[in-house]
């Protein structure tokens, strides 16, 4: 492998890792409209797609079927389950999420980051 292919590898990678902030941004940008429930969804969907980039992951699986099948650190399956319960709720649950309800999935969001992004290294 030459050096200039090792250094687009690395880039490639690190550009991989500043898109999982992104979103932050945009839920950001809901949630101060008031959008809770958009802003935690776009957490998850972020999550699941960089998940999606990096494992294979069949595209029909529900956010369920994939926390039941992929194998994760932890911590980093914690994160992802409770952000997969927390749309859920926001989508067929009876209660409309509040700011509180966004800011710990803003937590559980950096949560999986910072695991996933060790473990990507």
């Amino acid at each position: 492998r030459t050096a200039a292919e090792q250094a687009e590898e690395e880039a490639a990678a690190e550009e991989g890792k500043a898109d999982l902030i992104q979103p932050l941004a945009d839920a950001e940008q809901l949630a101060r409209r008031g959008d809770f429930a958009q802003a935690i969804h776009i957490l998850l969907l972020r999550t699941l797609q960089e998940l999606s980039n990096h494992r294979s992951l069949a595209p029909a699986l529900t956010s369920r079927e994939i926390i039941a099948s992929i194998s994760l650190p932890r911590e980093a399956f914690e994160a992802l389950k409770q952000l997969v319960i927390a749309t859920e709720h926001c989508y067929f649950g009876t209660k409309v999420p509040q700011r509180d309800d966004y800011q710990l999935c803003r937590g559980q969001f950096e949560r999986f980051v910072n695991v996933y992004r060790k473990e990507m290294a």
